[in-house]
C-alpha cells in the first residue's frame, strides 16, 4: 500500500517542474472587426496563479479573468478592454499591463458603438492550414503553419503564419474577415505551440506535459477579388 501512494505522489508531480507553470493567454476567434482601425476585437481569457504557504506547504491558488484584446492587421495591438474589478483586475494588469476598464455588461455594446461589426465571409474562398519544415522528432517537434487560400481548387495565397508545435497539429484557429475595398481579406490565426517538460523530460517512457501556448497572428491578404 505505502508503494502505491508513493507511485500516486510521483505521479502527480512528474507533469511539473515548479508552481504555477502554464498561464499563458487562452485566445478565442474573434467575431468582430472593425473597418476604421483594421483591426479585430478578440475575446481572451488570461489564467493567474498566486502561491501561498501554509503551514510550510506550498499551495497553488488559481483564476481566470477574460478581456478583449484588439489587434490590427499589422498585428499591433491597439488596446485591452476588460470589465474586471478586483483581484481579477490587479491579476490582469500584473500580466498584461494597463487596460481600458469597461462597466459589466457593456463591453459589446461598447466595441459595437466603436465601429465594430460581424465579420464578412468570404464564400467564394476556403481557408486551410499546412505544417511544413517539420523539426526533428525530438522535444516539442517543431513545423511551420502556413496557411493556404483556396478557390475553385486552386491555391491563390500561401502565407506563412509562423512556427508552432507539431503536438498541437489539430489547434490552429483561423478566422478571415472580407474587407471592404480592393479585394483584401483580413485574416486572425493563432499559431499553437507547446511549453513545459518535454517528451522524455522525466525518464523514456515520460510523454511530456504540453502547456498550451497561443500565438495570436494577425495579416492581411492582398489580391483576392475571386474570393468575393
Amino acid at each position: 500500500m505505502k508503494a502505491l501512494v508513493v507511485a500516486l505522489l510521483v505521479a502527480r508531480t512528474a507533469g511539473a517542474t515548479g508552481p504555477c507553470e502554464n498561464v499563458g493567454v487562452r485566445y478565442d476567434p474573434p467575431e468582430l472587426f472593425d473597418e476604421a482601425t483594421q483591426s479585430f476585437a478578440i475575446p481572451a481569457s488570461q489564467p493567474w496563479c498566486d502561491v501561498e504557504e501554509h503551514g510550510g506547504a506550498l499551495d497553488e491558488v488559481r483564476g481566470e479573468v477574460a478581456f478583449v484584446e484588439l489587434r490590427d492587421v499589422s498585428g499591433h495591438v491597439l488596446g485591452t478592454l476588460s470589465t474586471a474589478i478586483g483581484a481579477d483586475a490587479d491579476h490582469l494588469k500584473a500580466a498584461r499591463g494597463a487596460f481600458e476598464a469597461i462597466p459589466y455588461g457593456k463591453l459589446h455594446a461598447t466595441l459595437v458603438k466603436r465601429g465594430y461589426a460581424p465579420l464578412v465571409a468570404i464564400g467564394h474562398c476556403k481557408l486551410a492550414t499546412t505544417w511544413t519544415d517539420l523539426g526533428p522528432p525530438a522535444g516539442w517537434r517543431t513545423g511551420t503553419l502556413q496557411l493556404d487560400v483556396i478557390a475553385g481548387g486552386k491555391t491563390l495565397v500561401r502565407s506563412k503564419l509562423g512556427d508552432g508545435s507539431v503536438a498541437r497539429r489539430g489547434d490552429p484557429i483561423v478566422r478571415a474577415h472580407g474587407l471592404a475595398r480592393g479585394g483584401a481579406v483580413a485574416v486572425f490565426a493563432i499559431v499553437p505551440s507547446c511549453a513545459g517538460p518535454p517528451p522524455g523530460y522525466f525518464g523514456p517512457d515520460d510523454g511530456g506535459d504540453c502547456y498550451h501556448v497561443d500565438t495570436p497572428v494577425v495579416i492581411r491578404l492582398e489580391g483576392l477579388a475571386a474570393c468575393f
